[in-house]
């Protein structure tokens, strides 16, 4: 895992240490965890051939992903089609 202040990540911006300030409130940190493994299932028309499925308006739309996280996680999420937003689940491994 990684993990880093996103306001300090750039470069250029005041830093607190610059601004002689204690670290209170620091705003939000980015966390990179590595993905091992996992899979997606894609819904897109019968008639779509293999090798078009990534250019699919469907591929967008309807997707359910698997991703199987460093420290034994597996998180899933389901984008519907017509959704502004995704149904997502965190799990430890099975």
């Amino acid at each position: 895992m990684k993990r880093w202040n996103l306001r300090e990540a750039f470069i250029g911006e005041p830093s607190l240490e610059r601004e002689g300030t204690c670290r209170q409130e620091a705003g939000c940190d980015a966390v990179e965890l590595e993905i091992r493994g996992g899979k997606a299932t894609l819904v897109v028309p019968a008639s779509t051939p293999d090798s078009a499925v990534f250019q699919s308006r469907a591929f967008a739309q309807s997707s359910t992903w698997e991703l199987e996280l460093e420290g034994g996680w597996v998180v899933t999420f389901h984008l519907p089609e017509g959704a502004i937003g995704a149904s997502v689940h965190v799990a430890p491994s099975k």
